[in-house]
């Protein structure tokens, strides 16, 4: 599948901080120019680095996210700049924007995606491939820990 971001692809798929329950104020005007599709999946394989998620498109398992529908492309150089993507030196970015295929229902649709572009080696599997769910479990663990 290309990776060009060149390519004039209509939604994003959104698996870790993005996602809407994280209340990130400071991407307000990024939502403005997003319209919420649904709960959808892609595949590959989910890490933890401790702060954020890091999806890497290779692996068969599910990762679960957010699809929204993207009414205005500007919204994308907020998203990139997240996300530590410059598209000019891809190289040297935390994350890349690719294109892949979100699954949500019956339906395949084609989204932009931070894949994570840094060594996974040392980082923790996130099994569930469900972000929200990891730290909700993750941070209810941390409270009886730290009582």
């Amino acid at each position: 599948m290309p990776n060009s971001t060149s390519l004039q692809i209509n939604h994003i798929f959104f698996y870790g901080t993005l996602m809407r329950d994280f209340n990130l104020s400071f991407l307000s005007e990024a939502a403005k120019h997003l319209e919420f599709v649904g709960i959808g999946h892609v595949f590959g394989t989910l890490y933890d680095c401790i702060y954020f998620p890091a999806a890497v498109l290779t692996g068969d398992s599910r990762i679960i996210g957010e699809i929204f529908f993207i009414k205005d492309h500007s919204c994308l150089e907020i998203t990139d700049a997240y996300e530590g993507f410059d598209l000019k030196e891809p190289g040297n970015s935390l994350f890349l924007r690719r294109h892949t295929t979100a699954h949500i229902g019956d339906s395949e649709l084609d989204v932009w995606i931070y894949e994570y572009n840094c060594d996974t080696q040392n980082l923790r599997i996130i099994e569930s491939g469900n972000y929200k769910d990891y730290v909700r479990v993750r941070d209810r663990m941390q409270e009886v820990i730290y009582r």
